[in-house]
């Protein structure tokens, strides 16, 4: 396991900690969940499939699993010359 996994792992279990308190606390679990789903996207993992350009996070809570995966083109976004 490489420094960047050991960190990322304990990086892993403190949100895990963060978000089982924070759940506890919540009284509105859709506000919950938009928090929970913003700390996921800080998590950067490869996707399962280690398909090229895909990028997954994922955020484990006990028995619950978010993933956010997105697909990546190669695609330039257009010059300020193009827009009408």
């Amino acid at each position: 396991m490489t420094d960047f996994d050991a960190r990322l792992r304990r990086l892993d279990y403190a949100i895990e900690a963060e978000t089982a308190s924070l759940l506890r606390r919540k009284d509105d679990a859709e506000t919950a969940i938009d928090e929970l789903i913003g700390i996921a996207a800080t998590l950067d993992r490869p996707a399962p499939s280690a398909a090229p350009g895909r990028r997954s996070r994922v955020l484990r809570l006990g028995p619950l699993t978010l993933t956010i995966s997105t697909d990546r083109t190669d695609n330039e976004p257009p010059d300020d010359e193009d827009l009408p």
